[in-house]
């Protein structure tokens, strides 16, 4: 089953709020990159598609040459799987044009979703032109997490790259949905009745289509 809780929530927050706006970073699903399995003598292997690229590292328990891990885009999520006490440190790297959101837009908030972790720790840490933005901790057993972080209302003017860095416990696997922005248009007046901030009703959204996804699963 695809996993679009992103994609929907965010649609569903355009039609409440008139004044939100929102852009869909990443929604994993094609093209369908294969499973990094050899590596650079330098320990390091990189492919780039779609606008985004993807780099892994091994860190421990990797035979010299062969990556016994794996990160792969497929239905509409990326997932890395490690084997029984290796660890890797996987980047995703997305470049974001100049004018992705109107200039003068407020409330800027990125949004994804944890769909599934091990029974491991993972550390998700979240940079723009090199400066942090945020740091996640997901606790082993995670399942449907959302999440959303903030960045400055004039940080995108200029556009610049987007890096998400995981690493774990040896042994992590993890799997998240699509990656997604709101934002507040300056351009457009907002209705008359009081509407939650964008992020919020993103959110609500999100929560409401996890829950049915989990039912639906169980």
């Amino acid at each position: 089953m695809k996993q679009k809780l992103i994609v929907a929530a965010l649609a569903a927050m355009s039609s409440l709020a008139a004044n939100a706006g929102t852009v869909i970073i990443d929604d994993f699903n094609t093209p369908a990159l294969p499973s990094f399995q050899q590596v650079k003598p330098d320990g390091t292997t990189t492919s780039t598609a779609n606008g985004r690229t993807i780099s892994i590292e091994e860190v421990s328990g990797v035979i010299p040459g062969v990556l016994s891990g794996s990160a792969t885009v497929v239905n509409g999520g990326f997932s890395v799987s490690n084997d029984d006490g290796v660890d890797t440190s996987v980047s995703l790297k997305w470049e974001l044009a100049a004018g992705l959101v109107p200039s003068g837009a407020t409330g800027l908030n990125f949004l994804f979703t944890v769909v599934q972790s091990d029974g491991n720790l993972t550390d998700l840490a979240f940079s723009f032109n090199n400066s942090p933005l945020k740091d996640f901790g997901i606790p082993g057993n995670t399942v449907g997490q959302n999440l959303t972080f903030d960045i400055a209302a004039d940080a995108l003017d200029t556009g610049g790259t987007l890096e998400l860095a995981i690493n774990g416990d040896p042994g992590w696997d993890l799997r998240l949905d699509s990656i997604g922005l709101t934002y507040t248009d300056p351009d457009v007046t907002p209705p008359l009745n009081p509407i939650p901030e964008p992020a919020t009703l993103a959110l609500v959204g999100l929560g409401l289509l996890g829950a049915g996804a989990l039912r639906r699963r169980r």
